[in-house]
């Protein structure tokens, strides 16, 4: 459809309002990327899914869309031999299967009335036992969670004891330093990853072990003691077990799911699919609207009632106070063999806005949103849609106003 035309119309604008609704990014780039079809079935079919979306939302009073997760690059990673995934894609996956189930749920319930979404009904994967361990694996920081697996609770449990076991050992020892070297109120501490002791620094080789750091004016140093050196080096071994076990659980976990790399992504796209509808049956539900008759090209006379300029609804939800009542909603009647309409009225009277909005309706109906009009109208699928409207001066190219007309006008004929 004419680029220029949708420009004029503020096609990409309306797109803006009803991608704002969606529940997830996805879902915004996917109403966004919407453009009006000319193929009448099509849109009949779109404008059915959208119209049943309306009535599944209108069922369940507070029910919200479930999260949509970018796996996109994670169900690539999938697919590739060898890889293994990180647990924040592993976490993605657990939302995406518990999102998935979630929705497949709702849309069983009473699905004999969305029969046009038994399509994206089938394309929700769902695997509860997988979703499971997924969820007592990782959180949504993408943390290792101790549930992960036994050994990985066992070795925890060790690490906390040992790291109990120097912070004692170094506290007790702290307290038998003489008085000339031990530092008032010291207290066990980390640095470089290491526990130690603060000392003043004319005690340190009576001390003895490792110097980690200083204090700012030198006059104290924190020492790792020998005596905390065995201990340290036992935690370090549990730290290279504990990483050893994480790996095994990532792998093992990646295995799982990578045959099922390809319906994760069927599931996804099913997901994104139905956020979109989600975004325009909200939309259409806002400003009351009703999916028109769509009609082949050149048959059958075009019926708006109570039409609405979709934008100037989008402005008055915004604004303070109830103003769509004073948007003034127009009924239209055209004849197929009416081939132009005038429209005369004063300045400021709503004439550009009443053909911007004949023509968005039109644009945004072939594009699968259901426009905001009433039950009864009809729409014949236009093939294309022209516009010159307002002053559209293009300074860059040294065009006055009426030759920046005539070289539109000269593109539509």
């Amino acid at each position: 459809m004419n680029a220029h035309a949708l420009a004029v119309l503020e096609f990409h604008q309306a797109l803006e309002v009803i991608a704002a609704k969606a529940a997830s990014p996805m879902g915004r780039e996917a109403v966004l990327a919407r453009v009006p079809a000319t193929d009448a079935e099509a849109v009949r079919g779109e404008l059915r899914r959208v119209a049943e979306t309306q009535l599944f939302i209108s069922d369940r009073a507070g029910w919200g869309m479930p999260p949509v997760p970018d796996a996109r690059l994670a169900i690539e990673r999938l697919a590739l031999d060898g890889s293994v995934l990180e647990p924040i894609e592993l976490h993605a996956f657990g939302v995406l299967l518990a999102s998935s189930r979630a929705l497949a749920r709702e849309m069983d319930a009473g699905s004999e009335s969305y029969p046009s979404l038994a399509p994206t009904r089938a394309r929700l994967h769902e695997d509860q036992a997988i979703e499971e361990t997924l969820a007592r694996t990782v959180d949504e920081e993408g943390t290792i969670l101790d549930t992960a697996s036994k050994e990985l609770k066992r070795i925890r449990g060790e690490l906390r004891r040992a790291h109990s076991r120097i912070v004692q050992k170094l506290e007790g020892y702290a307290r038998t330093l003489p008085e000339r070297i031990a530092v008032a109120d010291a207290s066990v501490t980390i640095r470089d990853g290491r526990y130690v002791i603060p000392v003043r620094r004319e005690g340190k080789n009576e001390v003895g072990g490792i110097i980690h750091d200083e204090s700012a004016t030198g006059g104290t140093v924190f020492v790792e003691p020998p005596i905390a050196i065995a201990l340290m080096n036992e935690l370090r071994d549990l730290e290279r077990e504990e990483q050893r076990e994480i790996r095994r659980i990532l792998g093992q976990l990646t295995q799982q799911l990578a045959p099922s790399a390809g319906t994760l992504g069927m599931t996804l796209a099913a997901l994104v699919d139905f956020d979109s509808l989600h975004a325009r049956a909200r939309a259409a539900i806002e400003w009351r609207g009703e999916a028109p008759e769509v009609l082949e090209p050149g048959s059958g006379t075009l019926v708006i009632e109570d039409g609405r300029h979709p934008l100037l609804l989008a402005r008055a939800a915004g604004a303070e106070g109830d103003t769509e009542g004073d948007i003034v909603p127009f009924d239209l009647v055209l004849d197929p063999g009416e081939r132009a309409l005038v429209v005369s009225g004063p300045n400021t009277g709503g004439k550009s806005v009443f053909l911007k909005a004949l023509g968005l309706i039109a644009a945004l109906t072939q594009a699968g949103v259901v426009p905001p009009v009433r039950k009864g109208s009809r729409l014949p699928l236009f093939r294309d849609v022209f516009a010159d409207i307002g002053d559209e001066q293009s300074i860059a190219g040294s065009l006055s106003t009426f030759s920046a007309h005539l070289e539109n006008l000269k593109e539509i004929v």
